[in-house]
Parts: C-alpha cells; structure tokens; sequence
C-alpha cells in the first residue's frame, strides 16, 4: 500500500507539471509535455498492478462455443456495420465470428458504397444458414443484389422492406418505393421456398402498400406477413399459402378477408390496420360484416388488432372466439366506450390497447363504461388527431368518468402508457394514476397541463420507470422507488430546477410557488438513469445540464434526440467547470455529436483532474465511430491515460474541415467526425449572397510565465485516495470556454445564412442515431491498429 500511495503522489505531481506546461491552443506538444504523458501513463499502469488483482481467464480458453455464441448474440444486429466492427477487436474474435455461420444470416441491402463487398462476404460465412434479406427502399433502387443472391434463393426465411426515415411522411415518395423493390424479389426468383416472413417496416402505418397477384412470388411456407394491402385476385389465388399463416397484418376490408380467414387454421396473431388514403377526406370507410358470416369458422386468435372504424363488426369475434386473446388493439370512440361488457369475456386478456380519436363530443354521449378486468396488467390508451373532424374540447367529466372506470375496474395494470392530444384534467389523471399500487412502468405524454392547488401527493412504491412529456406531473407523485427517469422537455426555469422540495410532507397539501421545483435530484436519490428527449421542446428553456447535476446517483445519462447538441454541449461544459458533479457517472448516451473540444477536456478533468474519490467515465456512445485522429485521444481519457488532445482549431465549433466549402463532398456529420464522405452540397438559392465569415478561433493565448509555486514533493501526509481536489481551469481553457456560448452563436447565424443558399445533408449511412456504438477505454489498443476510414 505504501508503494501504490507513492505513485499516486507521484501522479499528483505529474499533473501540475503537466497543467502549467500544457497549451490547448498548441499544434505540437513540447518535449516537456511528452516526457510527462510517458511517464504519468506508466504510473497509470503501476497503479493498477498494485493491489494485485486476480488475472480474469480469456473466455474464448474457458467457455465452451454454446456459451460464447449467446454471448454475441446480445450485439446489435440491425446495422450493417454492426458485425464489421466486432472483427476488428482482436484475431481470436475474428476467427470466431468467420467460423460462426449464424452471425452472417441478416443481409443489408441498399445502403450506399461498400455494401455489395459485405454482402458477398456474409453470404461466404453464412455457409447454408437460413437467410433474413433487409432490403432498404430508395428513390433509384440498386438491382445488383439480384444476381448475386439468386444461388442463395433457396435459403431465404425472411424478407423485410425498410424505407428511410426521410421518406417517413412523403406519400408520393414512398409509392412507386415498394412494387420496385418487390418486382426485384420476384425477379430473384419465381418461388421461395424457404421464405416464411415477409414484411413491411416503416415508421407510419399510415401507408400499406398493396400487392397484384403477379407481383407476389411462390412462397409455399409463409407464416407471417406484415403490412400490406392485399388485392382481390391474391386472396382468391390457389397457391396463397393460407393455411400455414400464425401472424397476418392487414388494410384489406374485412367483407372481402373473411374467406381467406376461414383457411387460416394456425393463425395466432391478426391486425386489421387502417389506411389513411385520399378518398377517405370525402366519406370515411366503416367497416361491416355480414350476418351470414360463420363466426365459429374463424380461428381462435392469441392477438387481436382492430384499429378501424365501428369497432362493433367484430364484437361477434371476440364474443366467440376470443376466448384466446392475450392482446387487443381497438379503436374505441366515446360512444364505443359506453357498452364494453364483451371486454369481460376475454378471459385471458392481460395488454389491452385502445386507439382513441379526438372528435367531436358533448355531454348527450354515454358515459364509458368497462367490465372488471382483473387479469390486465398493460393497457395502453392512445389519442390520436383526426384530420378530417375538427375537434372540440372534451368536456373533463368525461375523463373524469374515463380515469374512475378505469381505476375501478383495471386495478392491476403494471405497465401504463397514456398519450393525450388534449389536455386531461390534472385532478383525476393524477387520482387514477395514484390508485394503481402495483405500477411499475408510467408513460404520459400530454400537452399543457393546468397546475391545482390543493392537490396532495400520491405515493407509488413499486413505480421504477416513468417518462413524462415535462416534469409537471411530478409535482403530484412520490416515487421513492423510482431508477429510470426519461423527460421529453423541460418546462420549468432553471433557477426553479434547483430549489429544494424534498421538505414537502407527503400527503400534505402543496405549495404553488413559482420556486418550487419537482426536479430536483435530492427527491429521487435512486435514479440510475436519466433521460433527456428534447426533441419537442425547441424554442422553449431548457437547462438539462443544471438540472443533471443534481442527480448525485446516476450512473447512465442519456441524450435521446439527434438534434440535442446544444444540451449535450452544456452538459459537457458543466463538468467541465465542476468535474466531481454526479460522482457515479459511468455512462453517457449521446444520440448526437457534442463538440469534440468540450468532450475531450471533460474527461480530461473528470477521469483525470479530480483528484477525488468520483467514479471516471467509462464508456460513450455516439450515432458512430468518428476518425481516427478523434478516437485514439477519446478511448485513451475513457482509459485514464493522458492522451494527446488535437489543438483546440482542429476540434471546436469551427469551421471544421471545410463544413462551409460547397466544393468539398460530404454530409455534416462526417465532416464533423473527420470522415470521407461523398454526399454532394446542393445549391438552393444562388443569388443568396452569404455572410462574412466570422473569426471564431480568435487569437491564440501567448504563452504566459509559470507564476504558480512549484509542488513541494517533499510532503507526502496527503492521501490522494480520499481527499477531494478541486482544480481551477488554467487560464487558456477558462478564456477559451469562457467565450464558448458567444462563438456557438455566431457560428449559428453564420450556419443559418450559409444555409439559405447551400445544402449539406446532416448524414449519411455511416451514423445511426438509434444503435449507438459504444467507445470504450479497453478499445486503446485496438484503436492503434485501426485505418482511417
């Protein structure tokens, strides 16, 4: 221990020397700055030897091949790149995943360059495994795929079309998508043998889109098929393999799907989807079935989604044969609500979903009314706008009547997800919220709610996840349990974020003071992860970084939006400036680049500056891996190695590797990331004459005399291990980040005025803003080997 309390001193010492001697501003460390980052990096290495640790066994000698099969299984395998990125880490991984046939079965299609050589080596390791096709539907479809998978058409289990998020709400877009891409299936090959799931995946289900016969190949072992609308002539076609059918989705009239339903012995899983067409703005479709319609013929379904219009055509199917369902989707009005004592007969119902249109109402509707549903432990109730009707206001004893039904008669749901489009009373929400004693998981999104005085808390012991659209409703709820906190936008001022409200008695009646808080981290001293949306909340104030700093118990910090980067900026900055604030931090999720100057030097002062006992950052994730140049500094500070930073020009919010240059290729966030990129800049007006450029980088500091007293090394009383140090910012950071907020906005109104003349998309396929890759200290040596990309 004496030896390990020796060279931690010695690193003490190190890092003064290295603080008074280090310009950020510098292209080129000095030789003094060198020799200390070899011998402090060494120290780093000593310390960990000492205690002496048991050595861990390499698990590819231990565990046998089943064991580290499940393992990698649990990666992420709905990228492209996601496999790729696992053979880089070492021989023995490589070798592994080359002999494991399993992990090259799911094939990307139609992700830009490069693809066809991945393709080709999945389709090599795969050997005779059963393969699942991706393909991604784009505006000029590549065909190459066709030839090259043609060999393999016998070992197809799964088809999904995806389409671009861009394309997410652009109906003409997305049209001609689809028949191209599944003309290009057929043109593969006439039959698939193997083929048992074919889907259609697209963020709206506003838009299905339909198959002809002649379009359809053979395929004599379907079992799922998800998302289309089905014509006429195929499901009269002999061939339709309708009796080998567990899982079918569909906009197809039910009048013309009931035949087809009737050779659906094996079905299991049944969605009846709406379609939202334009024919629909002039009489809405309402749904109908015959009487003649043999009800008893149909199958037994486990699941059961009906999200069209007069949800009383199936109410003779659920009466009947839904002695089955575990799940039900329904699109209930209020007047569908008055009379739902078939509900009561599903005996096995545990999810129940309602869809629920905003509409016009008024006080003649019924009340609604529900069954005893004991056995629910899910419901979900979703309002959704309607286009076509002009809403009115709801009047609020018909939530209140809703919440009292609900409360009464589904006492053990555990998992509750509300959405409104208006706004629900405050009074009764929080009442049927509160009366659910086994809630574990909450989700609410609202728009404004109206605060009440008076109110008391409601306790929720077992509550552990709650997502809120602002932080409102917490005013009006003790969670003494609560570890997962998600806030989609924050409502109040910051200097209300930090007042204290952790004297409030529970049950006592609250105060309405514009300086009570509901967010402060003291209230929910469990939360392990917390959670920061934002992407409702532009224009609006929003200090997540202040309110962050607070939560002393966090171990994970998530910022969910792709457009967050001011928030992650500010948070950055914020440890910056106080290094030791949330002293559990290990983890921070960023769905977004933060500015690599504010991200290095904040693990720079977090896992190395402190001094105190704080937990370092271990591991950051981001929409992708960044250059080279970016990632060995980044995975050295996650290692608590003194890394060399690049100099403050070649990271900050600069005019970064010709962001600004409309002949230079390349989307914005490869630019940003030190990525080649071919994604051409497009000119939108070219008459628009842009702005000076602004000096963002300003001059650099002169290097100023050392007037600090030099470290006496002679004493040594001070444990390191247990004393919190706090160090100032020396001088060329604090000036530096001092004027940071003053550079963001003129980098900003310079960005806005480039951009009315030129376009850069913000990314291309190399950045996925939903799997995250995650950036590790132990990635170090791997990181050295790495070629630029």
């Amino acid at each position: 221990m004496a030896y390990r309390k020796d060279l931690l001193m010695r690193q003490k010492r190190l890092l003064n020397r290295f603080y008074r001697a280090y310009n950020p501003h510098e292209h080129n460390e000095t030789p003094e700055i060198q020799s200390i980052r070899s011998e402090y990096n060494w120290l780093v290495d000593q310390v960990q030897q000492y205690p002496p640790r048991p050595q861990l066994p390499d698990p590819f000698e231990v565990l046998p091949p089943e064991i580290l099969l499940q393992c990698f299984s649990e990666v992420p395998h709905d990228r492209s790149d996601g496999l790729f990125a696992l053979l880089q880490v070492s021989r023995k991984w490589r070798f592994f995943l080359m002999s494991a046939s399993s992990f090259w079965t799911q094939i990307f299609l139609g992700q830009g360059a490069g693809n066809r050589r991945r393709v080709e080596m999945a389709l090599l390791y795969s050997q005779q495994a059963p393969l699942t096709l991706e393909i991604f539907l784009q505006p000029q479809q590549e065909g190459w795929w066709v030839d090259l998978l043609s060999p393999h058409a016998d070992r197809i289990r799964e088809v999904h079309f995806r389409h671009h998020a861009l394309y997410d709400g652009d109906y003409n877009m997305r049209e001609h998508l689809f028949p191209e891409g599944l003309r290009a299936l057929r043109r593969l090959s006439t039959c698939l043998p193997a083929l048992e799931t074919l889907a259609y995946v697209n963020g709206q289900q506003s838009y299905l889109p339909k198959i002809s016969g002649e379009e359809l190949p053979y395929m004599p072992a379907l079992r799922t098929m998800i998302g289309f609308d089905l014509g006429q002539e195929i499901l009269t076609l002999s061939t339709f393999p309708a009796s080998k059918l567990t899982r079918f989705s569909t906009s197809t009239p039910i009048r013309d799907l009931v035949p087809l339903l009737y050779q659906c012995t094996q079905l299991e899983h049944l969605a009846l989807e709406e379609t939202y067409e334009i024919t629909r703005a002039f009489g809405e479709r309402i749904e109908v079935i015959d009487e003649s319609i043999e009800v008893s013929q149909l199958p037994a379904l486990k699941m059961f989604s009906f999200t069209r219009n007069n949800v009383a055509a199936v109410r003779p199917i659920l009466s009947q044969r839904g002695f089955n369902i575990i799940e039900l989707h329904l699109k209930l009005r209020w007047f569908d609500m008055a009379d739902l004592s078939y509900l009561g007969e599903l005996s096995h119902l545990i999810h129940l979903r309602i869809y629920h249109p905003v509409e016009r109402t008024d006080n003649q509707t019924p009340p609604p009314s529900f069954p005893p549903l004991l056995r629910i432990k899910k419901l979900d109730f979703m309002q959704q706008p309607d286009m076509f009707t002009e809403p009115m206001p709801v009047p609020t004893n018909r939530f209140e009547q809703l919440f009292r039904e609900l409360s009464t008669n589904l006492p053990r749901v555990e998992t509750l997800s509300l959405h409104f489009y208006e706004s629900p009373p405050i009074v009764h929400l929080v009442g049927f919220i509160g009366s659910l004693k086994l809630l574990q998981n909450l989700h609410v999104s609202h728009g404004d709610l109206q605060r009440e005085t008076g109110l008391k808390r409601h306790t929720i012991p077992s509550l552990n996840s709650v997502r809120l659209s602002n932080e409102h409703l917490l005013h009006y709820l003790e969670l003494p349990a609560l570890k997962n906190l998600w806030i989609d936008a924050v409502a109040s001022d910051a200097n209300q974020a930090m007042t204290s409200s952790s004297s409030t008695d529970v049950g006592k009646p609250l105060a309405t003071s514009p300086a009570e808080t509901c967010l402060d981290g003291r209230r929910f001293s469990h939360v392990a992860t917390l959670t920061w949306d934002g992407s409702i909340s532009w224009g609006n104030l929003r200090q997540c970084s202040t309110i962050t700093t607070g939560f002393a118990s966090i171990t994970k910090l998530v910022f969910a939006e792709a457009y967050a980067r001011k928030d992650s900026n500010d948070f950055c900055a914020a440890l910056i400036r106080s290094p030791t604030s949330c002293p559990h931090l290990t983890n921070i999720s960023f769905h977004c680049y933060p500015s690599w100057d504010l991200l290095f030097h904040m693990l720079l002062r977090r896992n190395i500056m402190p001094g105190s006992p704080v937990t370092p950052l271990k591991n950051i994730q981001l929409p992708g891996y960044p250059a080279r140049s970016l990632l060995l500094p980044l995975t050295g500070l996650l290692a608590s190695k003194l890394s060399t930073i690049p100099a403050m020009s070649e990271i900050a919010l600069t005019f970064r590797n010709g962001l600004f240059d409309s002949s230079k290729a390349g989307c914005d966030c490869c630019m940003d990331c030190g990525l080649s990129c071919q994604v051409p800049v497009q000119v939108i007006d070219p008459l628009h004459v842009v702005t000076a450029q602004p000096n963002l980088l300003g001059d650099s500091p002169e290097d100023k005399a050392k007037e600090e007293t030099p470290v006496d090394d002679s004493n040594t009383d001070t444990d390191c291990e247990s004393t919190e140090i706090e160090y100032n910012l020396i001088e060329p950071l604090k000036a530096w980040f001092d004027t940071w907020p003053q550079r963001r906005k003129a980098w900003n109104e310079y960005s806005e005025s480039w951009g009315l003349k030129y376009r850069r998309s913000f990314a291309c396929g190399k950045h996925d803003f939903v799997n995250l890759v995650t950036i590790t200290g132990s990635m170090l040596r791997e990181t050295k080997f790495m070629r630029e990309r």
